[in-house]
């Protein structure tokens, strides 16, 4: 599992769960 960092994500779906990353 690879977590969006350094980018803008917005409630992005990961591995079925919710990801709030701003």
């Amino acid at each position: 599992m690879e977590l969006p960092m350094g980018q803008p994500y917005t409630h992005r779906r990961y591995n079925g769960e919710q990801y709030s990353v701003l």
